[in-house]
């Protein structure tokens, strides 16, 4: 709460200084559903029924990766953008809904199939990973103009309502011929928020996050770099820890007298480390940080042009301090790709058309974007990350659709 109080004392602060020339509020709604081996044919059959024979278990496996990833956004928010002569000043309130998933491909194998399939291999899911959180985020941010060059800060207060975290370090298992003898190794940590209540506004947690964003004029050109939402949520006492650290190994059974079997007859070792908790936990959320090229055109075809990349940063725990390593962990375990882009934009006689063809991210596939801006006294962006795998029938793997509206006061 703290930080809330803070961010609405500069807001007064700010506002008793500045005489406001125009504002600008704005609503925007989004979803977006992506994955690099998950189909919409594989999906349908989960979510609808049907009979998962096993041509269809090996076209899943086929089309996985090493690292199969899931990624679920649902986010709505308002913002409201008041402009000033040399700055501008924007509250914004959201409500976010994110999921992330990294499913090793091994493991996609032992789901479908089992281990007898598997019989002299050595099935390996180290770094498999879930990720689960809901929170609301209430953001003021600053831009002032230093003479063709505008610097923006941003600050964010987070309100935790549910976080479910989980990371197998290391998950091994090796199966010898006929099953004669069984290997499995694994290292799970897994946190989560208080069980006892699901209420979708639970308010388990407290963060924060900051903005950092600067553009530079360039000639007729501007270059963009930012970082947008690093922070975050601190859980509460009455989380959940858990820490597993197991080993098993099966060696079958001997039998030398039929009516005298026993337990003891199982040759069975294990060495089980398991603890559970209740305690506070830090997780991140995800933050984008980037570069990109602006160039405005007074043309009859093109209004604009910007290329870039982005990148995220989302590491799976707090187990390291701030540093290079940790600003590389965060990047490798977002189970992002940096994504390469270029945005036009287009002008016709009664809207424009955005579109942004662009390559990597939570999928590896070349994607494009496309929306239609329509401008009046509302208006309005509607717009998807993925008209070519809407297209696509039988071969779906991203779903999204956004929607943004606009009033100029």
């Amino acid at each position: 709460m703290k930080y809330l109080t803070l961010i609405l004392s500069v807001t007064f602060l700010l506002l008793g200084k500045l005489n406001a020339q125009n504002s600008e509020l704005q609503f925007n709604s989004n979803i977006n559903i992506q994955s690099n081996g998950l189909n919409s044919n594989i999906l349908n059959t989960f979510l609808y029924g049907g009979f998962i024979n096993q041509e269809l278990k090996d076209k899943w496996i086929n089309a996985s990766k090493v690292n199969n990833i899931i990624n679920g956004e649902i986010t709505n928010e308002i913002n409201y953008n008041i402009k000033f002569i040399k700055s501008d000043l924007t509250f914004l309130i959201s409500d976010k809904n994110h999921i992330n998933i990294n499913l090793r491909q091994d493991m996609l194998k032992l789901i479908l199939n089992g281990n007898s399939t598997y019989q002299e291999q050595l099935l390996e899911f180290d770094n498999s990973s879930l990720r689960a959180t809901r929170y609301q985020q209430f953001k003021i941010g600053y831009n002032f103009h230093l003479r063709k060059n505008k610097i923006k800060f941003g600050a964010s207060y987070l309100r935790g309502n549910h976080n479910i975290s989980l990371l197998i370090n290391k998950g091994t298992l090796y199966t010898d011929l006929n099953g004669q003898n069984i290997d499995l190794n694994y290292d799970i940590l897994a946190f989560s928020t208080d069980t006892s209540s699901y209420n979708i506004f639970n308010n388990n947690g407290h963060g924060m996050a900051i903005d950092f964003a600067t553009k530079i004029s360039v000639g007729k050109s501007l270059i963009n770099l930012y970082v947008k939402d690093l922070g975050f949520i601190k859980w509460n006492n009455n989380s959940i820890n858990s820490f597993v650290d197991s080993s098993y190994n099966y060696s079958g059974i001997f039998i030398e007298d039929l009516y005298n079997f026993n337990d003891s007859l199982i040759n069975f070792e294990d060495n089980f480390n398991y603890a559970i908790n209740q305690n506070q936990y830090k997780s991140y959320i995800a933050a984008d940080l980037g570069i990109n090229f602006e160039k405005n055109f007074k043309h009859k075809k093109i209004k604009k042009i910007i290329t870039g990349i982005n990148a995220k940063w989302h590491p799976l725990f707090d187990n390291n301090k701030l540093s290079f390593a940790k600003i590389k962990q965060g990047i490798i375990e977002s189970n992002y790709k940096p994504q390469v882009f270029i945005i036009t934009e287009i002008p016709r006689n009664n809207f424009d058309i955005i579109s942004k063809i662009y390559y990597g991210g939570y999928v590896e596939d070349i994607n494009l974007d496309v929306a239609l801006k329509i401008e009046r006294k509302i208006s309005l962006i509607l717009g998807t990350q993925s008209i070519n795998q809407i297209i696509s029938k039988n071969n779906r793997r991203f779903f999204s659709l956004y929607l943004r509206i606009i009033k100029k006061f």
